[in-house]
């Protein structure tokens, strides 16, 4: 399969799973995403790799734990690393510019 098509078949998986859980933010409430602020970094293990825009902080796309046997594309949850880490600290605030008064 060449990268552009796992890339597609991994925002296949993570559209769905953005319209139904917020992600948390450092400076508000939690919040609905859209899959454009998210760059495809590649698989790890059997786990897909996005890196959001603005905070440069990872999710990942994972089998859910769960549910056994893994058997249709349902079987999908995203994991949100919260680490001290770089890029691992598990926030995904964007920043708005402010309107003009």
């Amino acid at each position: 399969m060449d990268e552009r098509a796992k890339a597609n078949m991994w925002f296949e998986r993570l559209v769905p799973l953005l319209a139904v859980q917020k992600l948390p933010c450092e400076n508000g409430p939690a919040r609905i995403a859209d899959a454009g602020e998210f760059m495809f970094m590649g698989v790890q293990g059997s786990n897909g790799s996005f890196k959001h825009r603005d905070t440069r902080n990872y999710l990942s796309v994972r089998r859910n734990s769960s549910t056994e046997p893994f058997k249709t594309p349902g079987d999908w949850e995203l994991f949100v690393p919260c680490t001290m880490e770089p890029f691992m600290r598990g926030f995904f605030d964007t920043f708005v510019m402010p309107t003009p008064a």
